[in-house]
């Protein structure tokens, strides 16, 4: 019963955290920033698992249209190279995004076995404008 309590414990911590954050991000200078990234290697070898939270700041008096992009800067043996998610580098949509006030996006790549990510960057774009609305660089070193 304590692990179970303990479980729900943190979870409702995360949530109070997630509130606090979006209930401060109205003053923001941007319409959209991204809130947090999480990044956690699965059981599996070579997949991760990621959740990432988009919020939009300001007035909020209409929603949000667009697309959420990363790519992953990681290095395999002595090579560097990197992958964009989703899909090839030439593609034109990503994780759709749909929101007024915040959305959460969680999914999993794969990356070769014994592959070591260094850089995440995310790319927010909004639907009819060519340049991303927000650019954020996680690093992992």
């Amino acid at each position: 019963q304590i692990e179970v309590l303990n479980e729900v414990n943190g979870r409702l911590e995360e949530d109070l955290k997630f509130f606090e954050k979006l209930m401060t991000s109205g003053g923001r200078d941007g319409p959209i920033s991204i809130s947090s990234f999480d990044l956690d290697p699965d059981g599996i070898q070579g997949e991760y698992s990621f959740r990432t939270l988009i919020v939009q700041s300001k007035q909020r008096v209409k929603d949000f249209n667009g697309s959420l992009r990363f790519i992953v800067y990681y290095v395999t043996g002595d090579n560097e190279e990197k992958r964009l998610f989703p899909g090839e580098l030439d593609a034109v949509e990503g994780y759709k995004l749909n929101f007024k006030f915040y959305q959460r996006v969680e999914g999993f790549f794969e990356l070769p076995v014994g592959s070591k990510i260094n850089l995440v960057k995310i790319q927010v774009s909004q639907n009819g404008y060519r340049e991303p609305v927000i650019k954020k660089t996680f690093d992992f070193n």
